[in-house]
């Protein structure tokens, strides 16, 4: 009986306290409704009416993009491949801002890429390059705030010319 007592005790205590890690948020939902946001450290969760529905990281991740086909200003053309780090800076807006947060991700950022590409001139984009990251970061962070995303840095990794148009205007 003492060990049925030790043995039902020990599963009720580590199904209430909820450890979170320090690069890491834990949603909570309560009946199905978003409840509160665990932060690093150790908390007491009711486990019939609380669940954790999402671990968010809160550390650096990055999408690496195959190489994009893109039309510049000049009507030239080319396939650009980038980098992406970001970090996510709200877990709500991440957890309830899309059904499928990280697709959603990688489609606003091949749209704002594309967006910024098409409004430069072939030279601008095969030169330095750093008002084109600017650029992007700039779009890249407006189109996903309402995901709660914030890129920290952008990589342009591989420029293919496929077609230089001859309008030098």
């Amino acid at each position: 009986m003492p060990i049925v007592i030790i043995i039902v005790f020990t599963v009720l205590f580590f199904s209430i306290i909820k450890t979170v890690p320090g690069k890491e948020e834990h949603i909570v939902e309560r009946a199905g409704r978003y409840h509160r946001t665990l932060y690093s450290g150790n908390h007491v969760i009711l486990p019939l009416f609380e669940r954790i529905v999402k671990k968010v990281p809160k550390n650096i991740m990055l999408i690496d993009f195959p190489p994009q086909f893109v039309v510049t200003k000049d009507k030239s053309e080319a396939k650009i491949s980038f980098i992406v780090y970001f970090r996510i800076v709200d877990s709500l807006k991440y957890t309830y801002g899309a059904k499928n947060s990280m697709r959603t991700v990688k489609d606003l950022y091949i749209t704002a890429f594309k967006d910024v590409i098409a409004e430069k001139k072939l030279d601008e984009i095969t030169g330095t390059g750093t008002n084109i990251i600017e650029n992007l970061k700039t779009e890249f962070n407006i189109k996903a705030d309402f995901l709660g995303i914030e890129v920290s840095k952008i990589v342009l990794k591989q420029i293919d010319i496929l077609y230089k148009s001859a309008n030098l205007r």
